[in-house]
Formats: structure tokens, sequence, C-alpha cells
């Protein structure tokens, strides 16, 4: 190395310049020759690069730009690795302001600092200056001469002339052997019917009959095109006549909000993010006079801006498609009542699935009323990353309405042993920093949760009605039953809505006569028709548990049920009273148990009961056993002889 002065006359300049034993030729020259090699002299070529490598790396040195073009050829045909000393001479490259680890100039007296054939070899695959047909050519000339190519298999040879860039479709197209389609037309089994292939033709497949029409790709193809912008048209007119820049009094609050809104992102925390999310969020308030802006709107916004920032109209119209599944009315002026009834269904779903957490919970006071709210007021995006969000959003958006309490619980459970361990006020601080949540486990649990949850537990009477359907009998949908359904509409065994006080008085959630049929596979006579069969893998084992006195259950009862008299169930202590049936009940631990009976305080206590002794998947039958009396499912044993 030498430090040389260089001056112009007037000015002095510090150069630093780096000479080093050069090689004339380079691997890269070699390779450019297209010239037969051996294969002994590529087997040599690789070993003394592989022993050039291990001899650096012993010495703790990394090469960083190993190419071709930097792999040097002595005369006598020996390597020489170049180029590894900048990085480490360099300070790993602090001390330069150019970039180390690229193809620097090949002249051994050329200046370090010089940039103007470098290309960044980072991230690049080695010997990637050279394209695929050219590798494969050099690879060919490893003295393999035609005879040898000629005893290999067309289907190597087909295999190595694909490695080559070769395309077969793309051969037949030149030669007009086959025309060009976009991809979807090129789908198999399509029919031999004509396909449209101009404007003209489109135009004259319009009058064709109609079923050629629906065979006819390309035509099908254009519909869905055309549909798109009509459909596109129609969410940018909409939201193009919403006046967004008159004042309203809410625009103070959402200036407010907007700036701490996911602060984190350098999208949405521009100053063209604030404006959109301006402009969306008033566009909302403005189009739902019925509704008000509540804290929290501008979290719920966000993944929607974010996914579709450069598309403000799409994202309102996502906004406003989604709010009414999941947060129907949440939007009120007075929505205590909504908000309510939501928490109360959360606190059941907790002790539905997790009866120990629920006890401890509700013995030290806390309750969903003090942290849950933010969650379900924003779908979870006031609590968690966006990135967290669009993960945990991909399977919230296959549920229905009720997804979102598995959500919930899935939470708790993944902070269950914390809350266990500590008090109320522990509890409080733990929640006013939520700690990190395994978003993937959350996900794959609350999926668990769903499918052991009965469709019916979750009813709220002030969620968002299902569309009606053409059929008013009462006949339930054929989707299976633990699955990701859409709300179904009400039939004559469904849920009823009671008041908001005896809903949380009940710990346990209350089921549908519809859903225990589904259970327990009964065929329902009368007007009452056979609900879809499912297969017994398909569903977890439920058991029913009548806690009428003997008598009545012995006049008619549920098939498969079993009776323990509510008077006689417990000891003052609050124990299950040993019986006949008391075994068969500890068996079913973990299942889903349904309790049924005359009066409702009572099915509630007895669930009540079991929750207590931490038996999960507890729940009642809405409307207890005058609800199934008139389907003709009860059964009346044979008197015995």
């Amino acid at each position: 190395m030498a430090l040389l002065l260089i001056t112009d006359g007037n000015n002095c300049f510090e150069r630093l310049v780096v000479v080093a034993e050069h090689c004339e030729e380079s691997l890269e020259d070699l390779l450019r020759e297209r010239k037969p090699v051996s294969y002994s002299k590529v087997l040599c070529i690789a070993f003394e690069v592989l022993q050039g490598l291990q001899y650096m790396n012993k010495h703790g040195i990394v090469h960083r730009a190993l190419s071709p073009h930097n792999i040097l050829l002595d005369r006598k045909g020996h390597v020489k690795l170049a180029k590894f000393g900048l990085y480490h001479m360099t300070a790993h490259g602090d001390d330069v302001d150019f970039p180390i680890g690229c193809q620097v100039p090949q002249e051994a007296t050329e200046a370090a600092g010089s940039q103007d054939h470098c290309r960044p070899l980072e991230g690049r695959k080695l010997f990637q200056s050279l394209d695929v047909s050219e590798r494969l050519k050099f690879l060919l000339t490893l003295d393999i001469n035609s005879d040898y190519l000629a005893e290999r298999s067309i289907e190597e040879v087909y295999y190595l002339w694909c490695l080559a860039g070769g395309d077969l479709e793309k051969e037949l197209v030149n030669k007009e052997i086959i025309r060009s389609k976009p991809p979807i037309c090129t789908l198999p089994n399509q029919s031999n019917l004509p396909h449209s292939n101009s404007s003209n033709e489109l135009s004259a497949a319009a009058t064709l009959p109609l079923i050629i029409r629906e065979r006819d790709t390309e035509y099908q193809l254009n519909r869905i095109i055309l549909f798109d912008r009509l459909l596109k048209g129609a969410i940018h007119a909409k939201y193009d006549a919403i006046d967004k820049d008159t004042p309203i009094p809410t625009d103070r609050q959402i200036e407010v909000d907007i700036p701490r809104c996911h602060q984190y992102d350098e999208l949405l925390s521009s100053p063209e993010g604030h404006a959109k999310f301006r402009r969306v969020l008033k566009a909302w308030v403005v189009s739902h006079p019925d509704l008000v802006y509540w804290q929290g709107l501008d979290s719920l916004c966000a993944p929607f801006l974010y996914l579709n920032f450069n598309n403000e109209a799409l994202a309102y119209a996502c906004m406003s498609a989604f709010i009414p599944k999941y947060l129907y009315n949440f939007f009120l002026k007075d929505n205590s009542h909504v908000i309510q009834e939501y928490l109360t269904v959360f606190s059941q779903m907790i002790a539905f699935h997790d009866p120990e957490l629920s006890n401890h919970l509700n013995e030290i006071g806390f309750i969903p009323d003090l942290y849950a709210i933010p969650w379900f007021l924003t779908m979870f995006t006031h609590v968690f990353p966006l990135h967290k969000i669009f993960h945990l959003w991909d399977t919230l958006l296959l549920g229905n309405s009720s997804f979102p309490f598995c959500i919930g619980v899935a939470i708790l459970q993944q902070l269950r042993d914390r809350l266990l361990a500590n008090g109320f006020n522990e509890c409080i601080l733990l929640f006013s920093d939520l700690p990190e949540i395994d978003i993937e486990r959350c996900v794959r649990e609350s999926i668990n949760l769903f499918c052991w949850t009965p469709k019916s537990a979750t009813y709220r009477q002030h969620a968002q009605l299902p569309k009606p359907t053409s059929d008013n009998s009462g006949v339930r949908s054929s989707t299976p039953y633990f699955s990701e359904c859409p709300d179904t509409p009400k039939t004559d065994l469904s849920r009823e809505s009671i008041p908001l006080n005896d809903l949380k008085s009940e710990v346990s959630p209350r089921i549908s006569a519809e859903d225990l049929i589904d259970l327990c596979e009964l065929t329902v006579t009368g007007h009452f028709k056979t609900p879809t069969k499912k297969t017994k893998s398909s569903k977890p084992k439920l058991l029913v548990v009548d806690i009428r006195n003997s008598e009545d259950f012995i006049r008619g009862h549920i098939s498969g049920s079993i009776n323990i008299p509510f008077s006689t169930a417990f000891t003052a202590e609050g124990e299950l009273t040993q019986g006949p049936h008391t075994a068969m009940l500890q068996s079913f631990k973990g299942k889903v148990i349904v309790i049924v009976g005359n009066s409702a305080k009572y099915t509630a206590e007895f669930a009540a009961h079991l929750v207590k002794m931490k038996y999960p998947r507890v729940c009642i039958l809405d409307g207890g056993i005058n609800k199934i009396k008139p389907t003709g499912l009860l059964t009346v044993p044979s008197p015995q002889i």
C-alpha cells in the first residue's frame, strides 16, 4: 500500500491506492471463450477455489465478493482469489463511502474509491453474471461431444434445454402451431365449443345460446372484467358523492386521534396518510347519520387504509361492510346496552371454555368491562400492531360474528398462568401494557375454540339480523355444525331473547333446541324437518343432563340423556352427590354438557355448580324441556315386566 498526494496545482488531495498482484485472465474470461474444457480442469479449478476459501476462513476472512470476475488464473492455470481484502482493510466498510462486497475495477493500481463500474454482489447468486443459456453451453463443452449428447434420453435433453431457457410454448407460438391465449383460457377440460378471439367475435358471442356463452372462457372473462369495472365504478361514485369537506363537530376528535393511530408506521403517519385517514373517517361518519364517531374508529380504519392506500374509496367500502357484520350498532350514540350484552356473552364464553380462569377472575372482580372493551370496539386493532392484525383478520373474516369471542378467550389463555397467580391490582397492571401475544398460537387456538362452541351459545339480541331466506319452514342449513358458517336465520327452535339482567345472572351460555338436535343427531317429526346428519367424528361427544325429578324424567326425556334431579344433586358443601349417573357425568368432563330442566333458574344454578367444580363446556338448553316437547323427540321408556 502507498499513500499518494495528488495535486492539481491549487488543491491537494489524499487518496489511498491499493496495489496488489494481478493476473490478466479470470474465470469469467475462460467461460466467455466457450472453448471445450476438460472435466479434470474443471475439478482442478473448483478444488483450488475451495482450497483458497478454506485458507481464508481458517484465518477468519470471508471473501464477500466471490464471482468468476474475481477468480484469477495465472499463466500456469492455477487459481488466485482476488478482491477480498478491502472489506478487512476498511474496518468492514466503515472507513469508506462506497459499498464493499462488489466488483471493483480490475486494474491493480486503480484507486479503491472509484465506483464507475462497481456492481453490488450482495444478494446475488454465485456466477449470476452469466445467463442460463451461457452456463448450460459451458457445461455442454466439458468434453461432451455430439456423440455423448446423442446417448442421453430425449427427456434429459429436453430438461437441459429448459434449463438453458428453452420455452416449448413460445417456440410453438413462434412457429404459429398454437395461438397464445390468456392463462385462464389454458385451463384443462375446456370444451370444443368455439371461443371468441376478437371484439367483433365477442359481440357475436352475446347472441349465441346461453349454454354456449357460459362455456366460452373468453366471453366469461370479459364479463368478469366488465362487472369488476362496474363494481369499482359504483364504489368510487358513492365515495366521491360524500361531502368530506364541510366542517362537522367530529372533526376535532378525528384530528386528535389520527396522529396517535399506529404512529410507528411510516405510511400511516405520513402527511398524506393523515389526510387520507381524515377523508375516509369523515366519509364514514357523514354517510352513517344514525351512528357516531367513537374513539377507536381510527384504529379500526387503519388496516383498510393501509391495504388500500391508493384507493380511498375501496378502503371506505371495506370498512363500511366490515362494521355491520362484526360491530353492529357498536357506534350508536348510546351503545351501553349493546356493549353490556357483548361483554356478558364473552364472560359466558370464558366460563364455557376455561371455568377455572373464569372462577378466579370473577372472585377478584376482574370483569371484561375493565379490559375487553378496546378489544372488541376496534376488533383488536387498538392492541396489536398491523402485521399481527393482518394475520388475525385473515382468519376472523372466514368466521361469523361470534369469532371475536374466541379470539378474546385465546388471548386470556396465553396469559392464563399470570392471571391465575395474581390479584385484581396485578391484573390491571398486566393489561395496561399487554404482554407480547403469539399471534400464530392465538389464531390456531381461536379456531379450536370456535369449533367447540355451539352457534347459538353466542346468540346476541343486538346482533345484526341474518338475511331472510326463501324457505321459512324452519329447516336448518346443510352447513356442518362445527364450521365457520354464516349466522343462520331464526326458526321455531332458535334461542329466544331474555332481559339483560337475566342474561348476566347466568354463568353458562344457553344453546337452542335446534343446536341440541344437531348435536344429538336426532330426527325431528311433524313440521320440523330432519336436520342434516353429520358423521360422529365431525363433532365432539355430548351429554344431556336432565335435572327434573325422576317421575317427570320417566314420562318422557331426550334419548341418551341421564337424570340427576336438582333437588338431590349437590351436598351442602357444593359437591356432587354420588348416584347412579354421577360417574357418567364425571366421565364426560371436557365434553359438551347440556343441562335440561323445567325451570331456567334451576338449570342455571346446576350449570353454575358444575362451573365451580371446573367442568368446561357446560351450557343450558334455552326454553328447557318444553321447547323439545312439540318436536316428538321425547322418549318414553318401555314398562318393565
